[in-house]
């Protein structure tokens, strides 16, 4: 990444302990700047709009306002926000909830500083941000969810191709495992977009987790 991005990043949580760790780490990052911290959920909003940074990172459990009602303020504020869960908790109940209030990642705090770093960076490239933990319990669990989509008519091929777009591969790296070139797998990705009404891949995926549509 170029060294004059800088992407900014606010931090919602309520543990003073995660807040300094993440500001110490991010410190001698050069291509990413805490440019704000809070502990209570009720001062998001505000210091989103007087910081406007490009990644909020918010907590699930705070004790006034949760981070799926910060995530609701935030997204219904400004629909092209970019927040993304860090919590302790593997429940998909809350997974569920701040992705429909429209989180477009949800990350575990037992996460390395140099996985985080590098999802991050994914992020700031239109990739996705989920712990494997939380990919690997949305997709067993997505059975319950199919009866929702019986009007989704997604090709075989198709069905493969979101399988791996979920998975964070790119379109080459697709096309390479695959066998088929970069603009098919290009062309099958706009299919999809046309067919589930989205427009980048941030929203395939929040889709796709929501209503179970990978396998």
């Amino acid at each position: 990444m170029p060294n004059n991005v800088v992407t900014s990043v606010l931090v919602i949580d309520d543990h003073d302990v995660v807040r300094r760790g993440l500001i110490s780490y991010f410190d001698g990052i050069s291509d990413f700047k805490i440019v704000g911290q809070a502990s209570h959920g009720s001062d998001a909003l505000d210091l989103y709009k007087k910081l406007n940074p490009d990644i909020v990172l918010v907590d699930i459990v705070m004790p006034d306002i949760d981070g799926i009602m910060v995530t609701r303020h935030l997204c219904e504020y400004d629909p092209n926000a970019v927040v993304v869960a860090l919590s302790s908790y593997i429940d998909e109940e809350k997974i569920r909830g701040i992705i429909n209030a429209g989180a477009i990642g949800y990350l575990v705090k037992t996460i390395s500083s140099d996985t985080l770093l590098q999802t991050l960076r994914d992020v700031v490239r239109g990739g996705i941000a989920f712990s494997d933990e939380i990919q690997t319990l949305l997709k067993a669990n997505q059975k319950s969810n199919t009866s929702s989509n019986t009007d989704i008519h997604l090709t075989e091929r198709e069905l493969e191709i979101l399988n791996l777009v979920t998975e964070g591969l790119n379109n080459r790296e697709i096309g390479e495992q695959l066998y088929v070139s970069t603009s098919t797998v290009k062309f099958h990705i706009q299919s999809i977009f046309s067919k589930l009404n989205v427009n980048n891949r941030i929203e395939l995926v929040t889709l796709a987790f929501r209503y179970g549509i990978v396998s």
